[in-house]
């Protein structure tokens, strides 16, 4: 039993029976209620990307330092074109610039949470 608990979801690489953080939570309904606004069409979703815009084949990951980062990109890449990771914590963006250059990930997209409704357009139509 005790084994069990501590074993990792192959499905969404967190321990089992762990669930995401208020704060990570607060972020990631901000940012679909932002984009919402925008006019996109969004997913959240329980596994996988925390965010999907469909029609842009993008998905976005709120990383507050606590995941396997690199293993969320790596998963994220193979269902969508482009990945933005952002993050309210200066340390883990640099990480995951850093972790891009390494690895020559020219679609993954890194910035601040408070600025990522910003880089998608206002207008839809």
């Amino acid at each position: 039993m005790v084994l069990q608990a501590i074993m990792k979801c192959p499905l969404t690489n967190k321990r089992a029976g762990q669930t995401p953080s208020v704060k990570h939570e607060f972020y990631v309904h901000w940012l679909i209620q932002r984009l919402a606004e925008k006019g996109y069409v969004l997913r959240k979703n329980k596994v996988g990307a925390d965010i999907e815009i469909p029609a842009l084949k993008t998905a976005i990951e709120v990383e507050l330092g606590t995941s396997n980062i690199e293993w969320n990109i790596h998963r994220n890449l193979q269902e969508s074109n482009r990945v933005l990771v952002c993050s309210d914590d200066k340390m883990v963006l640099d990480r995951v610039r850093d972790l891009c250059r390494r690895k020559e990930r020219r679609n993954v997209f890194v910035c601040q949470i408070s600025e990522a409704p910003e880089l998608f357009a206002s207008d839809l139509n």
